[in-house]
Parts: C-alpha cells; sequence; structure tokens
C-alpha cells in the first residue's frame, strides 16, 4: 500500500518481466560491458527458474534461502552463488527504490556462505 492507500505502482509484475523490462536497461546504462554479460548470464542461467511466475510483491526470504541453498547443492561455488546473490538483491534493490516493493526480501539474508548440502557457514 501507498500513503493513499492503494496498491504500489505495478507492484504484481512478475519478477522476470521486471528484470527485461526495468532492471536489465539500468544496469545496460550504468555497468561495464563484462558485468552486463555476467548478470546476463546468472540472471537467465539461474535467477530465471527461480523467479518463475512470481511477481515482485510474492517473493519471500525464506525462498531466497532455499534458492540459494539448491544452487550449492547443485554444486555451484561459494563466489558464484555470491554473484547470484547480488544479482538478485540488486534487483529487489531497484525496485525498492522505485517503490515497486516495500521490502526487499534479499536484505535479511545477512552475510553468510551457502555450500553444499544445505549447510549454511557465517561468514
Amino acid at each position: 500500500m501507498n500513503a493513499n492507500g492503494g496498491t504500489l505502482p505495478d507492484a504484481d509484475i512478475k519478477i522476470a518481466d521486471f528484470w527485461m523490462t526495468v532492471y536489465l536497461p539500468h544496469i545496460e546504462r550504468n555497468t561495464k560491458a563484462s558485468t552486463i554479460h555476467g548478470y546476463k548470464k546468472s540472471g537467465e542461467g539461474h535467477l530465471s527458474a527461480t523467479f518463475a511466475g512470481l511477481s515482485l510483491t510474492d517473493y519471500q526470504t525464506h525462498q531466497a534461502t532455499r534458492s540459494l541453498t539448491a544452487l550449492a547443492d547443485r554444486g555451484l561455488g561459494v563466489r558464484t552463488i555470491a554473484h547470484i546473490r547480488s544479482l538478485a538483491s540488486g534487483t529487489f534493490r531497484h525496485a525498492l527504490r522505485l517503490n515497486r516493493i516495500q521490502i526487499d526480501p534479499w536484505r535479511d539474508l545477512g552475510t553468510r556462505r551457502y555450500t553444499s548440502y544445505s549447510a549454511v557457514v557465517y561468514m
């Protein structure tokens, strides 16, 4: 809800649509080409399945935790997972700054390192 009691603008936009139509153009204007390439690779390769069918307001912190743990269980390295987490967090942080959501579900994940077999190691 906004200050006038209405819903946030485009709050029901799908995360994948927000990524393609809002966040990706934003990073293309403000980021190096090599970074954009990595973001596209991570976004299309790992995050698209994580966010499939969900709107910005549907996604919650517990889903983010499960997503990162699943990536570790698939054998992805700590640095790769950190990059994916950073991209996802940046996407939601941008949505927050644009008043599309009121809470960033990735913010409360804290600083932890996801490793295989669903273990979470705090740094």
